[in-house]
């Protein structure tokens, strides 16, 4: 018998050009180059290359259904931008998506066999459910966290914070650590959150930074502890409330779970009915 080996690669094409065209480019080739017969995707194709990104998408659908067919495999690959649904195939046993979401798109459930598996990255973590008799969904997320929330420059908004109508408030809290140890329970509670730091000249964190793209920010400052913030959520509030609730210590993304019914999508920690938050899962409707 003979056997065929599949060139197999994982990317996480924001990381490596979104938002600037040459560097999107640049790594659409490299993975041309390595001529891949089958690719995982951690995030959107250069999601602001409008442009380019339906021809490239469709390319690589391609080239993807031709090796894969000539591994033996014949699945259906579509090209489309993550649509939540596909009912002319459902039922389905297995619904996996490699497009971070901030939470399950309920036609997925509707569209799942009872005891059928959804795998669906949410924030920096990848939650695996099993739906149930009763059309509801639970599980836990994996312990391996996908990629981490950052930004590589502070937003230039977050220059407000220093304008001298925002009155830096003081806390007990060392919010920089914080929003460390925090780092995988904010990337998903706070969908599209940004952060980043401030050192001094002997690379020491004097200070961390927080936006959300409805405009809500705050700055946190090492010494002293004091925070600033604006715009419609209280940051501080919501990460303070957070960190109260959950135990001192290092936090595993396995110690999480998800529910999702139809009115709900609820995270919770070690149990169902423990500490937890509900996802916005108004999303989940489109």
């Amino acid at each position: 018998m003979s056997i065929r080996t599949l060139t197999v690669f994982n990317w996480n094409f924001e990381n490596n050009g979104g938002g600037n065209a040459t560097k999107w480019r640049r790594a659409h080739e490299k993975v041309r180059r390595m001529k891949p017969d089958l690719g995982f995707r951690q995030e959107m194709w250069g999601a602001d290359m409008d442009e380019h990104k339906g021809v490239l998408k469709a390319e690589l659908a391609e080239q993807t259904a031709h090796r894969l067919d000539y591994a033996g495999y014949r699945p259906e690959v579509r090209t489309e931008d993550a649509g939540p649904a596909a009912p002319e195939h459902a039922p389905y046993d297995r619904i996996i998506t490699t497009r971070r979401r901030p939470c399950v798109p309920w036609a997925w459930i509707e569209q799942a066999k009872p005891g059928a598996v959804i795998v669906v990255p949410i924030g920096g973590g990848v939650a695996r459910l099993t739906v149930a008799l009763d059309g509801s969904a639970t599980g836990r997320f994996l312990p391996q966290s996908v990629m981490a929330v950052g930004a590589a420059v502070p937003s230039p908004r977050l220059a407000l914070l220093q304008d001298e109508d925002v009155v830096p408030s003081s806390t007990c809290k060392p919010m920089v650590s914080v929003l460390d140890r925090l780092q995988f329970v904010l990337s998903v509670a706070l969908p599209g959150h940004r952060r980043c730091t401030w050192t001094d000249e002997n690379g020491q964190v004097e200070a961390a930074g927080l936006w959300m793209p409805d405009g809500s920010m705050m700055r946190a400052d090492v010494k002293p502890r004091t925070v600033r913030q604006m715009g419609p959520r209280l940051l501080r509030k919501v990460i303070a409330e957070m960190d109260d609730a959950l135990p001192a210590g290092d936090l595993d993304p396995a110690d999480f779970g998800l529910t999702v019914t139809r009115s709900r999508q609820r995270v919770w920690f070690r149990d169902p009915d423990g500490a937890g938050w509900d996802l916005p899962t108004a999303w989940s409707s489109r």
